[in-house]
């Protein structure tokens, strides 16, 4: 068994659009997993495969702009579609590795 690099369904446009709307769909649920966790403002999470960033931006309206996301992925062009999301004025932004402490860890579908 050959064990692969990428993503299966790769990062094509139509891909990112079927994740965004994946994302859409499940949004409010994934808002009540992010307050049922406990992530409160001010907090710092650690996003590990990030994908696209729809969680990460979700994380961001809760911690707000007191907390901090550190996202990450392996794939360049989620990571690229993940920034464009950035630009949301209601989201705190993060683009470097913190030596600080974090408060949570994410780490869904990290297996796939």
């Amino acid at each position: 068994m050959s064990i692969t690099n990428t993503y299966v369904l790769d990062y094509s446009a139509s891909e990112i659009a079927r994740l965004k709307l994946n994302a859409d769909v499940i949004a409010g649920i994934t808002r009540r997993l992010i307050q049922d966790s406990g992530i409160q403002p001010g907090m710092r999470v650690l996003d590990i495969g990030c994908g696209v960033g729809d969680v990460s931006m979700l994380l961001a309206e809760t911690v707000g702009k007191l907390g901090r996301i550190v996202a990450f992925d392996r794939e360049p062009r989620a990571i690229e579609t993940a920034q464009l999301g950035q630009s949301r004025p209601d989201t705190s932004k993060s683009t470097s590795w913190s030596d600080q402490t974090m408060n949570c860890l994410k780490a869904r579908r990290l297996m796939q």
